[in-house]
């Protein structure tokens, strides 16, 4: 094996070995929204909670959105102490809307994925979270929550200082938790729950 048949093995591999770096997102929530978010919070007494949702993409409800933010937020509220998840209490119902410009982000990905992710992107995801509690006794409490996940892709660009990315399911978890617990301080503070 001569020296030039080893320099392009190797310059073959560094290559290989680059791409998935350049193509796989990195993703972190968005800090100002985060760190608006309580770190925890519990319910003064025990409580029943059952979960609905509809999950939307740009408006428009879609069946495995929806499912995909039931699972996430039954997780997020089953964190909290006090709370059961369980028919037979109150009912909150979920609006969880993923808004984003789904145009745009496909020919941002497109020059990313063209170039070898050379030319990276950021692509952010918009997040609308209304929640709806209904007592069992009747009445009802509606907030609204904004959260937003960054997403990078390819070589260039980077998160904030000091801020950690990791994959976009993990991010938009954060988003849901935070919102979940964002909620839960709200209802608490009502008198509603």
């Amino acid at each position: 094996m001569n020296i030039r048949s080893i320099l392009l093995r190797f310059a073959a591999a560094a290559v290989l070995l680059a791409i998935p770096s350049c193509v796989i997102p990195r993703s972190y929530p968005d800090p100002k929204l985060h760190a608006a978010a309580p770190a925890s919070v519990g319910l003064p007494k025990p409580a029943t909670l059952a979960v609905e949702v509809d999950g939307q993409t740009n408006g428009k409800s879609r069946s495995a959105v929806s499912k995909f933010f039931k699972k996430e937020f039954e997780k997020a509220f089953a964190k909290i102490p006090n709370l059961t998840l369980a028919e037979g209490g109150g009912k909150v119902h979920i609006l969880a809307n993923n808004r984003g410009d789904t145009k745009e982000a496909a020919k941002k990905g497109a020059a990313s994925g063209l170039t070898m992710g050379i030319m990276g992107v950021e692509v952010t995801d918009h997040y609308d979270f209304t929640f709806t509690y209904t007592a069992p006794a009747g009445g009802s409490f509606s907030r609204s929550y904004q959260h937003a996940v960054h997403s990078i892709i390819g070589a260039t660009g980077s998160p904030p200082e000091g801020i950690t990315t990791t994959s976009v399911l993990a991010a938009v978890q954060v988003a849901i938790d935070d919102a979940a617990k964002s909620f839960i301080r709200d209802l608490v503070k009502s008198g509603k729950l």
